[in-house]
């Protein structure tokens, strides 16, 4: 038997297994750590927002939150769409800040 038909062959199976198992299971991961550090990227900003919302330095909260998150991720060269952006800001205002209403914190809700 011809040793190169032999690699060739498990080279391709190789490679299939790489596209079928472990290319998800290595994406899923590298998701997860992206979600994650979105969250806490909202989370500062939210706080940011909330103090400098408090203090008048800024008149839109929810505008600066959106900002600040996105100049992070940038930063990190992350991208999720800006409905998702928003979503985790929403969330992140409703964890942090349950006694109170979305719209005189963060500016959310009209």
């Amino acid at each position: 038997m011809d040793i190169t038909r032999l690699i060739i062959n498990f080279s391709g199976l190789a490679i299939f297994l790489i596209t079928i198992y472990l290319y998800p299971m290595i994406r899923a991961q590298i998701s997860e750590k992206h979600w994650k550090m979105l969250q806490d990227i909202v989370a500062v900003a939210v706080y940011a927002a909330e103090q400098l919302g408090a203090t008048k330095a800024i008149e839109d909260k929810l505008e600066y939150a959106l900002e600040a998150v996105g100049s992070q991720l940038q930063k990190y060269k992350i991208t999720f769409d800006r409905e998702t952006i928003r979503a985790a800001i929403e969330a992140a205002v409703k964890e942090n800040f349950p006694g109170t209403q979305k719209s005189k914190k963060i500016g959310i809700m009209p």
